[in-house]
């Protein structure tokens, strides 16, 4: 026994009262033709709830969907007035998810980017580097903050700051990832001026001494090419070679100095890292400061273990090293025990770099500011206050450590730690 139940279109509108009218009603115009028993009255009351359900669950999921396309276009006119880059991606590595600033930075629309995977924007060697780092975060639910890389763009290289964390459904299981990347690469930009800057006025407040290192050799040949020219016109050449010998000495140890003045006070920014020995790097820093040392009378200890390698922009390393030695340096100056001790081993996979000295030390107060940019205990005048700041900038792009022990009366400790390279 069938019967008709005349549906409205606003149906799902309906309170429970008019349903209920609706099917009666449709009950009593069929039984005005049709004499029911009990048992079709209760099939036919089945069959009329059924379809009346299966209109229902119908309109529920033309709902459901309206709904989810309505809440992912409010999602999506909100990321893409963000400025950072924004992604989620599914277990298998695709996008599903992406805001303007991604599809603009790889020059599509935002529905083509939808499917594809890194692999259809970076070259394999890259793209096998992201998804690495992809399955760790899926796999073992870690998390990358703030991981900074240079990447190339239709606008040319930009600096991005990226963080990624595991995306998570209602009960907890990871079902993909979820990124945003920030273009820092203004803030580089004026870290790189700020680090060259540092570099000049480091290079400004030594200028007196490497002036004398400098002015010391030339004086000493202009002596020694005087005196050989009197001794050729007076007839004597017994020692000529050697005292010629001595001025090419004198000669390179300048040219040296000169030299090491230009890689210093060039922009390492642009210039990538290599292996490198760590006690070059030091052998180096001496350079520019031997003749304060001299003239000041300090004592130099150094107490290098061999076979240290490291991976680091050698000019930059330096550049640390330098500024620790400064400030060692004017530590001790007016102290009665001016010493000053530099060391380097290799300890639990990581090469240590020392630079102690017998100054005042400082106190709690002190060390908790010393990395804070602009902050220095020197009088004015005599410093930036930028040197540390900047150094423990330097040594954190390494994917170091800058550390500093010190106790008042008992001389400081700064101490830098590297990832050793094997």
């Amino acid at each position: 026994m069938k019967i008709r139940l005349d549906i409205p279109d606003d149906f799902e509108n309906l309170s429970e009262a008019e349903v209920y009218q609706l099917v009666t009603e449709a009950i009593k115009k069929k039984s005005q033709q049709t004499i029911f028993s009990q048992q079709e009255l209760s099939s036919l009351s089945n069959q009329l709830w059924d379809e009346l359900s299966q209109e229902i669950n119908h309109a529920d999921e033309e709902q459901a969907t309206e709904d989810f396309i309505e809440e992912k276009n409010i999602l999506q006119n909100l990321i893409d007035i963000l400025p950072d880059r924004i992604f989620i991606k599914d277990l298998q590595g695709r996008f599903t998810l992406c805001n303007k600033e991604m599809y603009l930075d790889k020059e599509v629309s935002a529905d083509l980017m939808y499917g594809k995977t890194i692999y259809d924007y970076y070259p394999k060697i890259i793209a096998d580097a992201i998804t690495e780092e992809d399955q760790r975060i899926i796999q073992n639910g870690e998390s990358v903050k703030a991981k900074e890389s240079l990447v190339s763009t239709p606008h040319g290289n930009a600096w991005l700051s990226t963080t990624k964390v595991p995306l998570r459904d209602h009960d907890g299981k990871i079902i993909g990832l979820i990124g945003v990347a920030r273009d820092i690469t203004e803030e580089k930009n004026a870290q790189v001026q700020l680090i060259q800057s540092a570099k000049l006025a480091t290079l400004g407040e030594m200028a007196t001494g490497v002036a004398h290192e400098l002015n010391q050799p030339l004086f000493n040949i202009s002596l020694t090419a005087n005196n050989l020219i009197e001794d050729v016109e007076d007839g004597y050449t017994d020692d000529l070679i050697p005292r010629l010998h001595k001025i090419i000495e004198l000669v390179n140890h300048t040219s040296q100095i000169i030299f090491h003045l230009r890689a210093y006070g060039r922009d390492a920014s642009t210039t990538k890292n290599k292996r490198a020995n760590p006690n070059e790097i030091i052998e180096d820093a001496f350079i520019l400061l031997n003749e304060k040392i001299q003239r000041n009378g300090i004592e130099v200890t150094k107490e290098l273990s061999d076979d240290l390698v490291v991976s680091c922009r050698t000019i930059q390393l330096e550049q640390v090293l330098i500024n620790l030695l400064v400030n060692a340096l004017d530590a001790v100056v007016d102290s009665s025990e001016k010493e000053i001790t530099i060391r380097s081993f290799q300890k639990e996979g990581q090469v240590v770099i020392e630079v102690e000295d017998t100054g005042v030390g400082m106190s709690r107060e002190i060390q908790s500011k010393i990395f804070d940019s602009f902050f220095t205990t020197k009088d004015e005048g005599k410093g930036t206050g930028l040197g540390l700041s900047i150094s423990n900038k330097i040594i954190q792009d390494h994917n170091g450590e800058l550390e500093v022990q010190s106790s008042p009366g008992q001389g400081s400790i700064f101490r830098i730690r590297l990832p050793a390279f094997s």
